[in-house]
């Protein structure tokens, strides 16, 4: 296995910081929002899920595991639609901080994506497909 570049550690250290943000959020929630409501609860399954899976990323990014490397490019394109999404939504109800919130969220999906396909990423995660 190849030495881990360093935007990976990077990408990996910023998942951690996205699970602490994710589980002071779910910690917070209901104070902010006094008490469990049924949004609550779903706004809480989310975090969940989301802690989990930057968790795995962290830690497969950490270890060069090639099964990381899909979850995280599945994950950015989710995360892609729904930035659109967001783009589309926040335009038709005049949502400036939203629209903008969107295209930041688009552009560092954009470049994330961009970099995990570059060829000496792959190779560290060996899904170069520049195999003879």
């Amino acid at each position: 296995m190849d030495e881990r570049p360093l935007g990976i550690t990077i990408l990996a250290i910023l998942a951690i910081i996205g699970v602490i943000y994710y589980t002071i959020a779910m910690l917070l929630m209901p104070l902010i929002n006094a008490g469990f409501s049924h949004f609550v609860i779903y706004l809480w399954l989310i975090g969940i899920i989301m802690v989990m899976l930057l968790l795995l990323i962290a830690y497969g990014f950490l270890k060069g595991l090639r099964w990381s490397w899909f979850l995280a490019l599945i994950i950015i394109i989710i995360n892609l639609i729904g930035s659109i999404v967001s783009m589309l939504t926040s335009y038709q109800y005049s949502s400036l901080i939203q629209m903008f919130i969107g295209v930041i969220s688009l552009f560092v999906g954009i470049a994330i994506l961009f970099y995990l396909t570059r060829p000496h990423v792959k190779k560290y995660f060996g899904v170069d497909s520049s195999k003879a």
